[in-house]
């Protein structure tokens, strides 16, 4: 199973035609696999994650337009040296997995 919606990929990035698709699959198992690598470290989730792994759809749906979003970043990244965008979508990425996997830390002082 794939997180990113491959037709929202090509749209977003201009592609038409297959000329592109193997490069944009290659890109969506890279984001994939940047997504995996962080839920890997959770109890209590099989990978690859699916709708019942959130609380809700639109967690889930949430969950996979950040999915497309570090796909087409990386795109970006390699077909024309843009970091930004990717960086962009690996911060997303990090706010929305601290929110629903990490448990906040307390300090005592």
């Amino acid at each position: 199973m794939v997180y990113y919606d491959f037709t929202a990929v090509k749209k977003a990035v201009g592609e038409t035609g297959s000329t592109n698709d193997e490069k944009i699959a290659g890109y969506g198992l890279f984001g994939d696999n940047f997504i995996n690598s962080d839920l890997i470290k959770v109890r209590n989730i099989n990978l690859p994650a699916t709708e019942s792994t959130f609380s809700s759809v639109g967690e889930f749906n949430a969950f996979k337009d950040i999915a497309t979003q570090i796909t087409i970043g990386y795109f970006y990244k390699f077909e024309s040296g843009d970091m930004l965008t990717l960086e962009q979508a690996e911060k997303t990425w990090a706010k929305f997995f601290t929110s629903k996997f990490k448990r906040p830390r307390f300090v005592v002082r």
